[in-house]
């Protein structure tokens, strides 16, 4: 073993051996030749001259170029080209570092004219006329910067050399310098033009080149210039990206907003109709798919100020043929569509634990990606077209499949009540109409002229296509039913800051933060100043019509209509049912399923302690008053429903009871609720309803809060009413467009069909008493709106009995939001139900069939299932017959 350990490493590791590398002797550096060292002084001459400038040396830095153009003088002589670079540099030292252009405007036509003596019309002297067309123009010779930069374009064009766009907008920008506005602009199109021709209308550097132009064109008011790009950058994406591409849905309103420009107003109102149709099935299709940040991003930055242009064109419009008609697709379709589209995320997740739907939902979801996917791709590739149209059209097709694929899923889904029931997003105004009653209005309220403050990831500068926005309006479409007449629009207040103004008064007088001298006084001019500026400016015949549909908008929400008063100086409640509506769109959604549990009651719910464990300064004080209004009411949701109601009060009162609900008949929830507004936060996730132990989670601290967003979670499909007789549950987070992003919502968009709540506090007693007549009425087979109404009448005649002004703070806060008609009568026939094999029988009443069992009532209220394989045949037929 005479191998040292060293030899054995290398032996085993090949990687460990030395190997000796000789090092290569190091060179002395070859001093640079005298030439050398002046060429390095040439180049470096502007460099030179900041670095001294830097330090507060500006004489040494001109001394430095001057004393270089002297030795150049002398030196070069024989070498013109150097000598020429030499003077070059020079002259840009002078104009880039020191802002002399004027000596630099001299140096640089010398340099020129020594390439022009020696006839060199090479990439050198294209690159000094164009350097020297800016130094003219700085030095204010705007006709010769003009001239000279012509001069080398045409000088490219001769040697057919392809010119940059940006060389086109260099001339525009030299034309415009020399007051020449009209020739400015032909040469910014024929910028757009070239970069059009050569990267697409699509390219950034084409979008750029629009911008600019659209600019130019607002400035010298020729409008008809703008024509051709936005008709080419609009073709373009539609046979790129497809029709229902946002980006396509974005030139379709550009477009339209210059065809009212210049007097077109058959084909703005065509395409701004385009564009809603597009941007609505985007929302419907692909929105629900991206995260809450990007959702938000997009209803910011692309589809709420796309349905302000279409608004504010509205009423520019109004007296042209079809546009009110028009118009009043677009607010039915787009009111309230983003909010939904928001909630639908949580929806879908919900309904894949329902086992009927999981399959569906799940290739919903994979249907919804695949588009995304394809239309992403599009987008990324914009000269797809360009280069092979058939592979363009391929997309397209691939694409509309897909569409139809989704309209057929969504409709499947729908009609299991846990999203939107629809094949076309779009929904149709002749359908809405014959929906409406004959003794009814339907009243869509927007709220025009609202601008938000866009993110700067996405330019905006084509917006100044459109005319000059006006202020803020109140818009309400009149909708009568199918054959009775015309729609009609009107503009019913032009000043919102002084609408908005009285509202905010109005409720901070009814929550106490602003205390009036004389309360009722106060109370009764805000209704005045509010009955004025919305309610007076409305037909005559609106006013003789029984019932009406509302559907608000923005702050219109926090408005009380059954409390305002009518031209004759009535109050509206005395002559009109009122049912408050999302969008008029609510009208088709009749929801395709039924409930299948009994009524649910909270009340009273032991709020507990705060987090610190003492009682004072809690969030929730206690509400006794509601736990009478249960034992009121009970009887009449017996009588509903046929069935016992589940009640649970006090420490019972859990958050845990509504989501566990399983689809009840009712539900009524006599708690607090709470709505604020938080930057950047979903709308539904800052309101909510007060359960028990509610001050402690409110201190951050365990379960007692229902969110808005947690409800959307919840299973209330087929619920037919839920009643939230709580503070403050009908408002919420309000946007033009959109309405309240609350509680009420929150709980419609999860299945049930109308929902009863208050835009501000009760007091414990009238509520009772309110509650009590309500559900009466109910039980009667009357509607919840009508229901409510003769509550609220009720409740006056009960003040006026006991000699008390009937203040509409009293009894005006109760809204019925939903879809107008009555509750369905309780199944009344009591038949008896035999088991499998015909041995065993019981009497009861039949319910709900689900999944795979029956629900039946017994005669003494007690509610089982039975699964359908223990029946008797003939008892299982008629269970899913009744299904």
């Amino acid at each position: 073993m005479g191998e040292s350990t060293d030899s054995l490493l290398v032996d085993f590791d090949p990687a460990l051996e030395h190997r000796h590398e000789p090092v290569e002797p190091k060179v002395a550096s070859k001093p640079k030749t005298r030439e050398e060292l002046f060429l390095e002084e040439i180049r470096g001459i502007e460099s030179k001259a900041r670095e001294l400038k830097d330090q507060g040396k500006v004489k040494e830095a001109e001394k430095a170029i001057e004393d270089l153009l002297a030795a150049g003088n002398r030196r070069l002589q024989r070498a013109p080209i150097r000598h020429q670079n030499l003077i070059r540099n020079c002259g840009l030292a002078y104009r880039n570092v020191l802002g002399n252009n004027e000596r630099a405007l001299a140096l640089l036509q010398r340099a020129i004219q020594m390439a022009e003596s020696d006839n060199r019309f090479g990439d050198g002297w294209t690159y000094l006329l164009r350097q020297i067309a800016e130094t003219q123009n700085a030095v204010g010779q705007y006709d010769d910067a003009v001239a000279t930069y012509r001069r080398y374009l045409d000088h490219q064009l001769s040697k057919e050399k392809v010119i940059d766009p940006y060389e086109y907008r260099q001339l525009a920008r030299l034309v415009a310098d020399a007051q020449n506005p009209q020739a400015a602009l032909q040469w910014q199109f024929q910028a757009w033009k070239q970069s059009n021709e050569q990267h697409g209308a699509l390219n950034r550097t084409t979008q750029d080149l629009l911008k600019e132009l659209a600019a130019d064109v607002r400035k010298t008011d020729q409008w008809d210039t703008l024509e051709p790009a936005l008709v080419e950058q609009y073709k373009q994406s539609k046979r790129l990206l497809g029709p229902q591409h946002p980006d396509t849905a974005q030139a379709a309103a550009q477009l339209a907003l210059l065809f009212e420009r210049l007097g077109k107003f058959e084909l703005a109102l065509a395409g701004m109709d385009e564009s809603q149709r597009a941007f609505r099935d985007y929302v419907a299709r692909t929105l629900p798919l991206l995260s809450e940040t990007e959702q938000a991003e997009f209803l910011r930055q692309r589809f709420q100020p796309a349905f302000h242009d279409a608004l504010e064109m509205a009423v520019r419009l109004k007296s042209v043929p079809r546009a009110v008609e028009l118009s009043a697709g677009w607010v039915l379709n787009a009111k309230g569509a983003s909010t939904r589209a928001l909630a639908e995320r949580h929806r879908m997740v919900a309904s894949t634990q329902d086992p009927q739907v999981r399959v569906i939902a799940e290739q919903l979801s994979e249907v919804r990606e695949q588009i995304s996917s394809l239309t992403l791709s599009a987008l990324q590739n914009p000269t797809l077209g360009l280069t092979s149209s058939s592979t363009a059209m391929d997309l397209q097709d691939r694409l509309e499949t897909l569409r139809n694929r989704e309209s057929e899923l969504s409709w499947k889904l729908g009609s299991t009540g846990w999203t939107e029931r629809r094949q076309n997003p779009w929904s149709d105004l002749t359908n809405v109409r014959e929906r409406i009653p004959d003794d009814t209005v339907l009243l869509e309220c927007a709220v025009a002229g609202v601008r938000t403050k866009l993110d700067s990831s996405i330019d905006h500068g084509l917006n100044s296509v459109g005319p000059k926005q006006r202020g803020m309006q109140v818009l309400v479409w009149v909708i009568p039913p199918a054959g009775r007449g015309d729609i009609r629009l009107e503009v019913v207040c032009e000043d919102w800051d002084k609408l908005a103004r009285t509202l905010i008064e109005f409720h901070a007088c009814l929550n106490g933060q602003m205390i009036p001298q004389n309360f009722i006084v106060a109370i009764n001019q805000y209704l005045r100043a509010l009955s004025t500026q919305v309610l007076h400016s409305l037909p005559d015949d609106v006013m003789t019509t029984p019932k009406w549909l509302v559907s608000p908008d923005h702050q219109l929400w926090r408005i009380p209509f059954v409390a305002l008063t009518k031209p004759n100086g009535k109050r509206v409640i005395d002559d009109h049912e009122i049912q408050y509506l999302l969008s008029g769109r609510d009208l088709l959604s009749t929801e395709p399923v039924n409930s299948i549990s009994a009524p649910v009651m909270v009340a009273n719910p032991d709020y507990g302690k705060n987090a610190n464990g003492d009682s004072a300064g809690t969030a929730f004080s206690p509400l006794p008053g509601t736990a009478k209004e249960a034992q009121a009411v009970l009887p009449y949701l017996r009588t509903l429903s046929g069935a016992a109601p589940q009640v649970f009060v006090e420490a019972n009162a859990e958050e845990s009871v509504v989501k566990t609900a399983n689809r009840p008949q009712i539900a009524v929830f006599s708690t607090h609720g709470f709505s604020e507004y938080r930057h950047e936060q979903h709308p539904m996730a800052t309101c909510g309803l007060a359960f028990a132990n509610a001050n402690t989670a409110f201190g951050g601290q365990g379960d007692g809060i229902l969110t808005g967003l947690e409800i959307l979670d919840c299973d209330f499909r087929g619920t037919e009413l839920v009643v939230l007789s709580a503070c403050q549950t009908a408002v919420g987070n309000t946007s033009s467009g959109e309405g309240v992003a609350g509680l009420s919502h929150a709980f419609r968009l999860a299945g049930a069909k109308t929902v009863v709540a208050t835009l501000w506090s009760i007091p414990d007693q009238i509520t009772a008493g309110l509650m009590k007549d309500f559900f009466d009425q109910l039980s009667d087979g009357k509607s919840p709106a009508s229901s409510l109404r003769f509550a609220q009448l009720a409740t006056i005649r009960r003040l006026e009995e006991q000699g008390l002004p009937s203040m509409p703070h009293l009894w005006a806060a109760f809204t019925a939001n939903g879809i107008p008609q009555s509750i369905e009568d309780a199944p009344t026939e009591y038949r008896t139900w035999r088991s499998a094999d015909g041995k065993h029988t019981t009497v009861a009443k039949w319910i709900a069939t689900r999944h795979d069992r029956v629900i039946l009532l017994k005669p003494n209220g007690d509610q089982f299932e039975v699964s359908l394989n223990k029946l008797h045949a003939e008892d299982r037929q008629w269970a899913e017959q009744a299904k």
